[in-house]
């Protein structure tokens, strides 16, 4: 097989073929998913009988799906496969969720994580752990749509605020027509390209390698100091066998078990049974995307790392490994396998925004708007509200973008610093009221200050008494010798232990629900 040169920042017409089908697809999938809606209900859970397997996939492409394909093989390309080791934190969080939040959800018949928390600790810590949701799910929405945008740019020519347009415009247009049902299933769909393509570029470029799998395998070891498996115990190295077990553990579990995106599909299934499934299943699906991808990038250091006029060798800011994808699906790919993996990339991104603006509209009519309503919404005035909202979520998602832009970071430092910082204290919170009896509001509102309390001491910055040098220090020294994956972690412990054994915040008569 011989490889072709590479071509302009433009896919063959083949190419395009194949993607405006896969567009083609999306907007079927949403005007049947559009036909089948009788009510809200309907729109904002799929009727709570989606098909666990179906919810199992869509739970990992609305999590990582677009880091697993393009991030992942940008950082394998540089610093190798030691990013698999965050699949065991991934693991830990999900079994913790599968045991423990599961059946608080699938008892208590709510439509939004943040509801128990209503009935637990009272509406000012559903509100407050609600807004948190809002501002965090807003932020990974306009990095997906960012992220996307960057690989528009690529195949496009386009410059990036017009692609971050065109990609905005699409997801907001599908996903409030089609409700979550239309976003579960072409999630679905999204997954089979992103499989598929990967498969077939990893034996693509392991063909034309001249040992094959054992240019791979001796790649692997060739990134220096980074091992696939890091058993340093230096708390500011990222990632090693440690960090991705407990403190990135503790990040995905507040992202698994408390975040409306996972949670909203959890409470799509039928019972308790098929959500624990669902879960299982997302992670397996999660583990071998980002094991393909990270093969992949391997495998292309492999074919191209010796090579130092390679544009993907290029002395590029860091921000450059979020291209790497897109650089080698333009210009070394032959037409047609560039048009799956083109439509694969979309595909994965768009699930990760759609995902986000849905569910922000979810929250939003669910913990601000009918809570605050003296008379109950009808249920077409609902259903109005809850598209309306959609689409607005959508607008500002893409002024995150736009944001995301400004910051020339690369996509996986801004997601983890943006996220970090935030899901910790609120993880605490569901943890307080889910293991502990006697801790009331006000305990439990003291626990969530004192988390976020620490998180600002030990990981935020500031300007000196020179702000003109233009240089940032820590403002104390609590966070020194930490990387800043580590402040999910904080957060929780710092929120459990406060809310616990604050004595005025403990009250009588106050249980968990049997699960």
């Amino acid at each position: 097989m011989v490889w072709l040169p590479p071509r302009l920042a433009t896919l063959a017409p083949l190419d395009w073929c194949i993607v405006g089908g896969y567009g083609l697809a999306v907007i079927l999938i949403a005007l049947w998913a559009s036909r089948r809606q009788s009510s809200s209900e309907e729109y904002l859970l799929g009727g709570r009988n989606l098909p666990w397997w179906a919810v199992g996939v869509s739970i990992i492409a609305t999590a990582f799906s677009s880091i697993s394909l393009v991030v992942w093989t940008g950082y394998a390309y540089y610093q190798g496969p030691h990013w698999l080791q965050l699949q065991l934190g991934e693991l830990a969080a999900i079994l913790v969720v599968c045991v423990v939040f599961l059946p608080y959800f699938a008892r208590l018949n709510i439509t939004t994580a943040y509801e128990y928390l209503d009935r637990r600790f009272g509406r000012t810590a559903r509100w407050i752990a609600s807004a948190v949701f809002h501002v965090v799910v807003l932020a990974r929405g306009g990095l997906f749509l960012f992220l996307t945008a960057q690989v528009l740019s690529v195949f496009t020519g386009l410059d990036e605020p017009a692609c971050i347009l065109i990609v905005g415009l699409a997801a907001m247009i599908y996903s409030s027509v089609g409700g979550l049902g239309a976003v579960v299933w072409t999630d679905g769909l999204q997954m089979l390209l992103v499989v598929g393509g990967v498969i077939a570029a990893v034996v693509l470029v392991v063909s034309e390698l001249p040992g094959g799998w054992a240019d791979v395998q001796a790649a692997t070891g060739g990134f220096g100091d980074r091992a696939p498996v890091d058993l340093s115990l230096d708390l500011a190295r990222w990632p090693t066998l440690l960090s991705a077990f407990l403190a990135y553990g503790v990040f995905a579990l507040a992202v698994g078990g408390t975040n409306q995106q996972a949670v909203q599909r959890y409470l799509a299934c039928q019972d308790l049974r098929a959500s624990r499934r669902a879960a299982l299943l997302s992670w397996a699906v999660g583990a071998l995307v980002t094991a393909l991808t990270l093969t992949l990038g391997v495998a292309l250091h492999a074919r191209f790392g010796g090579d130092p006029l390679h544009p993907l060798n290029a002395d590029l800011p860091t921000a450059h490994v979020d291209k790497v994808f897109a650089t080698f699906v333009s210009g070394h790919l032959p037409v047609g396998l560039a048009g799956v993996l083109a439509a694969a990339v979309f595909a994965a991104s768009m699930s990760s925004i759609d995902s986000a603006i849905h569910s922000m509209a979810t929250a939003t009519l669910v913990d601000f708007v009918e809570p605050l309503r003296r008379t109950p919404l009808e249920d077409a005035a609902r259903l109005r509200l809850a598209r309306r909202l959609t689409l607005l979520y959508g607008v500002l998602a893409v002024g995150a973008a736009f944001f995301a832009l400004s910051q020339g970071r690369a996509v996986l430092d801004m997601l983890l610093d943006w996220l970090g910082y935030l899901v910790g204290p609120i993880l605490g919170l569901f943890l307080l009221g889910m293991l502990t009896r006697g801790v009331g509001h006000a305990g439990a509102l003291l626990g969530l200050l004192a988390g976020y309390g620490a998180v600002i001491l030990g990981f935020t910055t500031w300007f000196t008494v020179e702000p003109q040098a233009g240089v940032w220090v820590r403002a104390l020294a609590l966070g020194d010798g930490l990387h800043g994956i580590w402040a999910a972690l904080v957060g929780c412990v710092a929120t459990v232990v406060v809310g616990g054994l604050t004595p005025w915040g403990r009250v009588r008569g106050i249980g968990r629900p049997s699960p």
